[in-house]
Parts: C-alpha cells; structure tokens; sequence
C-alpha cells in the first residue's frame, strides 16, 4: 500500500497506512518501530496540514510512550493531542487524552493533577455522550420523517388509483349505457321494421281480397 500510494504521491493515505502501522506495533508492544511509523506519518499530516490525522497521531505518541513507561514524553504528547483536538473540535480524542493523563499522574502520584485530569475527562465523557444522543435523535427525527414521507407518497398514490379507478369506472358505465341505448335503438329500428312490413303485407292481402 506505501508503495503503490508513494507512486501517486498520496500523502494523506500514506499517513493513515503509517498509523496504521504504527497501531499494529503498538499492539505488539513493539513501541520503538511503532514511534518510527508515527514520526513518519506526523510529517505527512504536517506537510498537508492535516490537522484532525495530527490529533490522532499525536495521541498515539503518547499511547506509545506510555507502553514504554516514558511518562513525561507520553504527558507532553497527550497535552499536545488535546490541544490539537480542542482547536480542530475532536472531541473524542480530547477526552481520551484527558483520561490517559489522568492515570499516568495517579500512577506517578500527583492526585491533583490526576483529579484534575480526570474532573476533565467527565465532563468531555458527558459531552461526547450527550453528542451521540444527540446524533441518535438526529438520526431517528430524520428516519421518522423520512418513513412519514414515504407514508404520504404511499397514501397519495392509493389516493391516485382510486381516483383513476373512479374514473375508470365513471368510463365503463358511461360506455355500457351507451352501448344499452344504442341496443334499444337498434331494437326499436327492428321492432318498427318488422311492424312496417307486417302493415304493408297486410295492405296487399286487402288488396288481393
């Protein structure tokens, strides 16, 4: 994927491959090629300011230096990430940033720190909940809507077939009483026929007598 992204001069996708990468070291607890992956995307996202990928890679600094005990380097990118965050509006990485920091000091021993960190990462944990409610809401108002439309198109078009069917029907009997009263006609034009000829025969009978 470097390779091929390398070709056609993808930075941005080159970045993501190297996070990428770079998690799956992390995961390895392989931390010193997991921070060369990192460095490596970090210079991609700056080179194209992009400044939601910084974040993120930023925050994975942080992960992984924290793999290695390296506190303060892990404090200094965390605080980095949450200052990204905060001005791009990630929440997501700003709380958890928050929560990282809040455990390192409870594990280095500065509590207030900690609580402070902590107090931080509540507050942004309600937001980011009140956020996906919010989203939720968002998303079932619109679904709703969207099933009433389909209701009222569904309703509009019953409407429509009953209407075309109305006419239809006004049509069928339109047609059928016409063909009925040029049946009768038809019928009366014989019926007078037939009762012509029978007076004209009778008329030549008398004649005949």
């Amino acid at each position: 994927a470097i390779d091929l992204f390398e070709v056609v001069n993808d930075r941005s996708m080159l970045a993501f491959v190297h996070s990428n990468l770079a998690g799956i070291y992390t995961d390895e607890e392989n931390y010193d090629l997991a921070i060369e992956e990192l460095t490596l995307s970090l210079s991609l996202q700056e080179a194209i300011e992009d400044q939601v990928g910084r974040c993120y890679t930023l925050y994975n600094f942080g992960m992984a230096y924290r793999g290695q005990n390296d506190f303060p380097n892990a404090i200094k990118y965390f605080k980095k990430a949450k200052e990204v965050a905060t001005d791009v509006g990630v929440l997501l990485v700003n709380k958890d940033a928050a929560e990282s920091l809040s455990e390192i000091y409870a594990e280095s021993g500065d509590f207030q720190k900690a609580y402070l960190f902590h107090k931080e990462f509540k507050v942004l944990d309600d937001s980011t909940f009140n956020e996906t409610k919010a989203s939720r809401i968002a998303e079932l108002e619109e679904k709703y809507q969207n099933e009433q439309k389909q209701q009222e198109i569904n309703l509009l078009s019953a409407e429509n077939q009953i209407a075309t069917l109305e006419l239809q029907k006004q049509q069928n009997l339109r047609n059928y009483l016409s063909i009925a009263a040029f049946l009768l006609v038809l019928l009366v034009g014989v019926v007078y026929s037939r009762y012509q000829v029978k007076a004209r025969a009778i008329a030549k009978l008398k004649d005949l007598d």
